[in-house]
């Protein structure tokens, strides 16, 4: 391996990483960047596949609204240079999901399979998906005295009040009922 493979693995580690953030950030218009147009997905062991740019986007914004708190994290990867513009990773993950409006909290691993091409001179994501080695589902009103702290999801200096599922603005923006 040269100097100059390092650095492309390095460039695609950073948009792997953005990826992740996107999606925990809930940055529907900056994500786009991260894929090609006819980007490919197999969410959850193939559970979710979908396919195009525009599909995958809005996929996710509907699928993860304010009232779902996420962690992603990807990790240990294994990425090798296929060709001048084409790569291939596999990443350790973890994630928790909490699901304020059903009151369940998901915790899992697995490990994603992922296709880069560059674009323009950027890496851009292809295809993606994971397949869990496991998952823990629980409810959150089993836990005694669980109450989640405020989040930057519903404060701004003034603690908000917990967006509904049924708010009009959930998923896109904080709910500010001041």
């Amino acid at each position: 391996m040269d100097l100059a493979e390092l650095i492309e693995i390095e460039a695609i580690k950073r948009l792997k990483y953005a990826y992740m953030r996107c999606v925990d950030q809930k940055l529907w218009d900056d994500i786009v960047d991260c894929f090609t147009e006819d980007i490919t997905v197999a969410y959850d062991s193939g559970n979710h596949s979908f396919e195009g740019r525009d599909t995958v986007v809005k996929f996710l914004s509907r699928s993860m609204p304010a009232t779902k708190l996420t962690s992603h994290r990807a990790h240990q990867p294994e990425i090798d240079i296929t060709g001048p513009d084409t790569a291939e990773a596999t990443w350790a993950m973890d994630d928790a999901v909490m699901d304020l409006a059903r009151t369940t909290t998901i915790r899992g691993a697995g490990f994603y399979s992922d296709s880069y091409r560059k674009v323009d001179g950027q890496w851009k994501i292809c295809r993606t998906g994971y397949l869990r080695t496991y998952m823990e589902i629980f409810q959150t009103e089993e836990a005694p005295g669980f109450q989640p702290a405020p989040t930057w999801w519903w404060t701004d200096d003034n603690v908000r009040s917990l967006p509904k599922e049924s708010d009009p603005g959930r998923g896109t923006a904080p709910i500010d009922n001041r």
